[in-house]
């Protein structure tokens, strides 16, 4: 029983030492729209700049984007992409069918290492050339 009671401030002691340091981060990213722009109305068959920044204050691990026609739900546009920088950057194009007009959603998605997430969405317009 002496062997235990000498051996407890011990074992206490090298438990107290292994002490992780876990950080515990609650702020989702900041996502900003650049193209297409709220409200924005374009013309089938265009070419439209696709672009948006992902910021975190620690890093962005993922972020992905798509366009959906309201109606059917039918997406013209998907892109995703798996990174751990800050701040991270979408910029490419779409190119409209020209069959496609109506109303557009374009959604972004971003979350950051700890699971935080945010979810951003703009609305335009395609109408017919």
């Amino acid at each position: 029983m002496k062997r235990v009671l000498l051996l407890a401030p011990i074992f206490l002691a090298i438990v107290a030492g292994c002490k992780k340091d876990f950080k515990k981060e609650d702020n989702a990213p900041v996502i900003t729209f650049v193209s297409p722009v709220e409200g924005g109305v374009y013309t089938a068959g265009d070419t439209v700049p696709v672009k948006a920044v992902f910021n975190d204050d620690t890093k962005v691990q993922a972020y992905s984007a798509d366009v959906n026609k309201f109606v059917y739900a039918s997406s013209i546009f998907t892109y995703s992409k798996t990174t751990n920088s800050n701040p991270a950057a979408l910029d490419t194009f779409m190119v409209i069918p020209s069959a496609f007009y109506g109303n557009y959603q374009f959604v972004l998605y971003c979350q950051d290492p700890y699971g935080n997430f945010t979810t951003k969405s703009a609305n335009f317009m395609v109408e017919l050339p």
